[in-house]
């Protein structure tokens, strides 16, 4: 497998295979739900939430799933929480 590699939900995922990901019928909606669970936690950040490194790896996960899924606006949401 070839492509610029980023950090993802703790993994390495290329930006194909996330766009990959989000589409799937399976992980799709399991990516969705999960995320959601994230936005439903009031008044604590990602960092407060997942702690230092983590919450930089949430980051970069939303980063990726917000470039190849632009319509689905939770991956904003959590990137400004």
């Amino acid at each position: 497998m070839s492509g610029t590699y980023e950090p993802c939900c703790g993994a390495v995922i290329p930006g194909t295979l996330s766009a990959f990901y989000w589409a799937n019928p399976i992980l799709g909606p399991l990516l969705e739900e999960c995320t959601r669970l994230v936005l439903a936690v009031k008044g604590k950040s990602a960092e407060e939430i997942f702690g230092y490194p983590d919450y930089l790896k949430f980051r970069s996960c939303m980063t990726l799933f917000a470039e190849c899924a632009p319509d689905a606006e939770i991956f904003t949401e959590c990137l400004l929480k």
